[in-house]
């Protein structure tokens, strides 16, 4: 299919700045695909669809300070790069970090760039993506401590002001699993006090990984939506979760995937008969509409940007393209707040 058929007009005051406080007094538009309605809500309406056969499923990975700002060494020109949560080689003890990443502004390979606490890297590849390697000249421990003292929340380029770092992460993020380019957005929604409400209406919770990189958010640039390449993402799905959910799922529960990448890991682990396998390692399924869901029953997400593999990936859930953009125009009307910081959207 043609990329452009994902297009739909958005007017930018409704691009969204900040988080709706509190986080569940945000919009929610709910659709039933089975019975073709759907309805305008709150967030805090969300346990109204649950019950004690449904199985929600997390994304807990962290979000990177990625974002750092230095200086060429031989010209002092300003620099920001962008970390990918892709380390092209694992850091041994005492190894330079190595990390896949973007860079604002033009480089060569061999310069350095320089940042604050003496912390400098030098360009080893220049890949045909866009994307640049680079190697830090610091030990994994004192980088570590570096990102954490100088580097940025990574908002997309559409916010325009930098959030507190609690604001540009779920409640439930682990931070041992701090490894992302960017948030997963739909759980932005979910409060400790709902997620109470919902265990205590007997619904399961259970735990998966995707370090979000360029897999989730490099744009569709291609004319047809197919020949877009989507980068890889490493996933992590333990034997006890694969366990839990194959147990709810042979039990009749329902699954429902927090975000489009709990969604795509749990798709990408799946055997034919929709139980899923215990994995680690990488990802780079595209779904586009037409995909047959194996596991995923039920969809919490954002408001996605056109042409986008965010909005394909709805539009195949949906099962539509054209009902999928109809409900779009109709939360533009309805003044929804789009993107990242965003109202919310429940398929079931």
């Amino acid at each position: 299919m043609k990329t452009s058929d994902l297009d739909y007009f958005l007017p930018e005051e409704q691009i969204a700045q900040t988080p709706a406080v509190p986080r569940e007094s945000a919009k929610l538009l709910a659709v039933n695909r089975s019975q073709k309605t759907h309805q305008h809500l709150h967030v805090s309406d969300l346990p109204n669809f649950f019950t004690a056969n449904d199985c929600l499923v997390l994304n807990v990975t962290s979000v990177l300070r990625a974002r750092l700002y230095g200086k060429l060494t031989h010209t002092g020109s300003k620099r920001e790069v962008f970390l990918l949560q892709n380390r092209v080689r694992p850091c041994d003890a005492g190894s330079d970090p190595v990390w896949l990443c973007l860079i604002r502004g033009r480089v060569k390979l061999g310069e350095r760039i320089i940042f604050a606490e003496g912390v400098a890297a030098t360009i080893d590849k220049v890949n045909n993506d866009g994307t640049f390697n680079i190697s830090f000249s610091s030990n994994p421990e004192k980088f570590d401590a570096f990102l954490a003292e100088q580097g940025h929340v990574p908002v997309p380029p559409y916010i325009h002001t930098e959030p507190k770092a609690e604001d540009y992460e779920t409640v439930y993020a682990d931070p041992k699993e701090r490894r992302s380019a960017a948030a997963p957005t739909a759980g932005f929604h979910l409060t400790n006090s709902l997620l109470e409400k919902l265990k205590q209406k007997g619904v399961q919770v259970e735990k998966v990984v995707l370090d979000v990189g360029l897999g989730t958010f490099q744009p569709v640039r291609t004319e047809n939506l197919e020949d877009h390449k989507i980068h890889a993402e490493k996933i992590y799905v333990s034997e006890k979760t694969a366990k839990n959910i194959n147990a709810a799922k042979k039990s009749g529960k329902r699954i429902i995937a927090v975000g489009t990448t709990t969604l795509r890991v749990l798709e990408s682990v799946a055997n034919q008969d929709g139980t899923i396998k215990s994995f680690t390692g990488e990802t780079r399924l595209f779904i586009t509409p037409g995909y047959q869901f194996k596991v995923v029953d039920a969809l919490l997400t954002n408001f996605h940007l056109p042409k986008s593999s965010l909005l394909a990936l709805v539009a195949a859930f949906i099962g539509s393209v054209d009902q999928t953009l109809v409900l779009y125009n109709e939360a533009v009307e309805q003044k929804y707040r789009f993107f990242s910081f965003g109202d919310a959207m429940f398929i079931e």
